[in-house]
C-alpha cells in the first residue's frame, strides 16, 4: 500500500471527505484528489500537514497497514494508536478457549455441589 492510498484509507475511516480534507488544507478538491491518486507527489510538508488534520503523526500514516486499526477519543484530548488485529484474533481465541474451560469448571462444581447437598440432605434425615 502506497502512501497515497494510506492516505486515502485513513481518511474514510475518519469519516472526512475530499471535500472537507481539501478546505481544511486551502487546496482545490482535484488538487486533493491527486495526492490520493499519486498524480502529485507527497513531500513532507504535505505530510504533516494531513497527520495534522488527522491528528496523527507523520511516521504512523507511513507505517499504517490494513492489518492495523486505530482507535481515537477526543473527550479529554486525542489518542491514537495502531493495534495489530491478528493480536486481538489471537488474544480472543484465547479468550475463548479461557470461558469455555471456566463454564465446565462452574458446571462440574455445581454438579458437585448438587450431590453434596444432597448427601447432606439424607444425612439430615436419619
Amino acid at each position: 500500500m502506497n502512501l497515497s492510498d494510506k492516505i486515502k484509507r485513513i481518511r474514510t475511516i475518519k469519516g472526512l471527505s475530499q471535500e472537507e480534507m481539501s478546505q481544511k488544507m486551502n487546496i482545490s478538491q482535484k488538487a486533493y484528489s491527486n495526492l490520493e491518486n499519486s498524480k502529485t507527489k507527497i513531500d513532507d510538508e504535505r505530510l504533516n500537514q494531513i497527520a495534522t488534520l488527522f491528528e496523527m503523526e507523520p511516521q504512523d500514516i507511513r507505517l499504517f497497514d490494513e492489518k492495523q486499526v486505530f482507535y481515537y477519543c477526543t473527550q479529554s484530548g486525542y489518542i491514537n494508536t495502531l493495534n495489530n488485529n491478528e493480536s486481538f484474533e489471537n488474544e480472543r481465541k484465547i479468550y475463548n478457549q479461557t470461558i469455555a474451560s471456566l463454564e465446565k469448571d462452574k458446571e462440574q462444581l455445581n454438579k458437585e455441589n448438587e450431590r453434596l447437598l444432597n448427601l447432606l440432605e439424607k444425612i439430615s434425615m436419619r
